[in-house]
């Protein structure tokens, strides 16, 4: 055996373990164990490292993952995971950037607000969101749901069983004359109302609840 094989042979070891660092929510241990199932049995500097990161990457919970190795038999794995604003339909999530990460089954989501809209709003959406619901705060209102329909018009439902219909333009506006009048005027009636027509270029129109028309008859 050649001094250049022994030194192959010392340097050279098995992977002997994976040190995985990360605050991990939606990651399991046995996510990361099929992820990183093709370095098991390999040895140290046979390690692809930038495949091996492609790979964890892939999983959409994972925004990103840093692997180095530790000499002389460890491979240290950092992740970083996504943080999801908001569900987007019933399989996936949209991050912080507005991108689509589809997990399947979001179920796991159900305390965040339910965005829709069609096949590359996702972004666009995402931003009327983060802009109506900083709106809303000041109200404690926060959105359940955030709708843009095929025919580029808006609707919006929120937390206190509230609908708005806000038409195709100028949402933000409409969700500040909104604000105007709904600590004075529609929140003693709130339960009476079931929505708020803002598809107007002033004022607003509200549709009673079946409940109280009925009384009202």
């Amino acid at each position: 055996m050649t001094l250049k094989d022994s030194f192959a042979r010392v340097v050279d070891q098995p992977i002997a373990a994976v040190d995985i660092k990360g605050n991990l929510k939606h990651v399991t241990e046995a996510d990361l164990r099929t992820l990183l199932e093709p370095v098991v049995n390999r040895r140290f500097l046979n390690v692809d490292l930038l495949t091996l990161k492609e790979r964890v990457e892939a999983d959409p919970w994972i925004a990103q993952a840093t692997l180095s190795r530790r000499w002389p038999d460890r491979l240290q794995v950092s992740l970083v995971e996504e943080t999801a604003i908001a569900r987007w339909g019933d399989s996936s999530f949209l991050n912080q950037a507005g991108e689509e990460k589809n997990v399947g089954d979001n179920s796991v989501l159900q305390d965040l607000p339910l965005l829709r809209g069609p096949e590359q709003s996702q972004q666009k959406v995402a931003r009327k969101y983060v802009e109506i619901a900083s709106l809303l705060l000041p109200l404690a209102l926060q959105v359940n749901e955030l709708t843009l329909e095929d025919d580029l018009s808006w609707q919006l439902a929120l937390d206190n069983g509230l609908v708005i219909r806000l038409g195709r333009d100028q949402l933000l506006e409409k969700i500040k004359r909104f604000s105007t009048v709904y600590e004075t005027v529609l929140k003693p009636k709130l339960a009476d109302i079931y929505s708020v027509d803002l598809r107007y270029h002033n004022g607003l129109a509200v549709e009673w609840s079946p409940q109280a028309l009925s009384l009202a008859n």
